[in-house]
């Protein structure tokens, strides 16, 4: 190669970099970033489409649940203008000096929806109560307003305590839905407006709105966007007629009273745990579930990766590549699409789901067992790996030696190949472990956020982050799972080495 070539080379990623970099006076222009709660999605979507159009003006969406959009815009993030799904969340905001302006604008309803094979006829709250209805879907009672409205409205029914067993606390409400719709659950509570979108489920009560403080969605003006004229444009046309006709079409009621600010609300600070031992009983429940979760997946995945790995590394057939993807798809599939797949093979209605619950009487979704397969895939490429190594690090003589002296070679494996490669197996199956401690985005989707079931370590974490005021009480388990990291990693990497020596010597 000459040093022409070699040149242009070295300055083509630099060119393409400048390049993209550069652009139009038009495209520098900022746009507009609307953070919105989740129940939103649909109507602010099309509100924003519509004011785009009037006014030449990029409008930037930002959907979640309104804890987590909270949780982003008190550390930095850019919003211009936010509609929260809850006043708390709102008041909590306007007292840390974030809002410039404030309006309450739109209202909602909770209702109860159930799946179209619901076992049970639903027709009031307690109906929930039947044993056949094992799961009820809402979003997080501890920290997304749908959630916290569903636990008011069932703790004034005085159904809360016999009921929060059954619940399966998702990150939003749209994702509440969706259990319902794919069967997960039978029932769910969720607002009036995502029920709306429903397409396999149907709405059976409508929770009567004084058992719950006044839905209302505030509608806010940065204090960062004041001055900003595009930003308070937008502002006001989310007050409009135009974009109340849009919310009225998705089953919002519209509000027009502007409100003052009122910092008693719900919860104005984060609920003190008591601590045992530095830990509250919640956060020992989640440690003894993380270590259950973890142990089990790892040994279940054990015999199926050492199955895996002694292929991979002794066999040479057709078509190889195509099960070294399949091991290794979950190390670099994202954990949620992982997690969205276990759960549609999985739920009721699921071509595995089904056979398990038609045939064996057997349900998995939202169950501890159902974290315990979410990590035991996504730990399992780790595992196979480490085994693998260890495998071929192996004189294949010695196996041969074996075979010669009238072994099989199932014998020759336990015998020779499996002691040879002991401290290789310990090492995968303590990376696999590992990372089951830490697995977080495939549970949740298939496991759910149950307290006191299915929430280990990193999803006690999610959900004390997302309550107002919780980040601070995170710290305790933050730091335990540092150290029960490293301590996992420190073992797997001195076993590893060992077996290094033990090869070289």
């Amino acid at each position: 190669m000459n040093k022409a070539t070699t040149g242009i080379l070295l300055l083509a990623p630099l060119v393409l970099i400048v390049g993209c970099g550069r652009s139009d006076p038009e495209a520098d222009a900022p746009d507009v970033v609307v953070f919105a709660a989740a129940s939103t999605t649909d109507a602010v979507k099309r509100v924003a489409c519509r004011f785009e159009k009037q006014q030449g003006i990029t409008v930037r969406t930002n959907f979640a649940a309104t804890s987590t959009l909270a949780q982003q815009v008190t550390n930095g993030a850019g919003a211009d203008v936010f509609i929260s799904a809850d006043r708390a969340w709102a008041d909590r905001l306007e007292r840390n000096g974030l809002v410039a302006r404030r309006c309450d604008l739109l209202g909602n309803q909770i209702v109860i929806i159930v799946a179209a094979d619901c076992p049970v006829e639903v027709t009031r709250a307690e109906d929930l109560l039947d044993p056949r209805i094992t799961h009820v879907a809402i979003a997080d009672p501890h920290a997304v307003p749908a959630g916290i409205y569903a636990r008011e409205a069932l703790q004034k029914l005085g159904l809360w305590e016999q009921l929060s067993p059954k619940a399966v606390a998702s990150s939003n409400v749209r994702q509440a839905l969706d259990y319902v719709e794919t069967g997960a659950a039978e029932a769910g509570i969720v607002y009036a407006t995502d029920a709306v979108l429903a397409r396999s489920a149907v709405v059976r009560v409508e929770l009567d709105a004084d058992l719950t403080e006044p839905i209302r969605y505030p509608l806010l003006l940065m204090k960062e966007a004041e001055g900003n004229a595009d930003a308070e444009a937008l502002y006001a046309y989310f007050q409009e007629s135009e974009a109340a006709e849009v919310f009225r079409q998705h089953g919002f009621r519209v509000l027009d009273e502007t409100v003052a600010s009122d910092a008693s609300r719900r919860y104005p600070a984060a609920k003190q745990r008591p601590t045992f031992f530095l830990l509250s009983s919640a956060e020992w429940v989640a440690l003894r579930l993380s270590f259950q979760v973890a142990v089990c997946a790892a040994l279940a995945g054990l015999p199926i990766a050492l199955a895996v790995a002694y292929l991979l590394a002794r066999a040479s057939f057709p078509g190889k590549w195509v099960l070294e993807a399949v091991v290794n798809a979950p190390l670099v599939l994202p954990p949620v699409v992982t997690g969205y797949l276990l759960l549609i093979l999985l739920a009721p209605r699921g071509p595995i789901g089904s056979v398990l619950g038609d045939v064996f009487g057997v349900k998995i979704v939202f169950t501890w067992w159902a974290a315990v397969v979410a990590s035991a895939v996504v730990s399992f490429p780790l595992m196979v790996r480490a085994i693998r190594l260890a495998f071929e690090a192996i004189d294949p003589r010695l196996e041969m030696a074996a075979r010669s002296l009238g072994a099989s070679r199932l014998a020759t494996f336990f015998s020779v190949t499996l002691p040879l490669a002991r401290r290789g197996v310990i090492a995968g199956w303590m990376l696999a472990f590992a990372r089951s401690l830490g697995e977080f985005g495939a549970t949740i989707m298939v496991a759910g956020n149950i307290e006191g079931y299915t929430n280990t370590i990193p999803l006690q974490i999610y959900s004390m982050s997302s309550e107002p005021g919780g980040m601070g009480q995170c710290w305790r388990l933050v730091v335990l799972s540092i150290i029960l990291a490293c301590g996992a990693l420190a073992v797997s990497e001195l076993l590893a080495r060992r077996q290094n020596r033990h090869e070289s010597a």
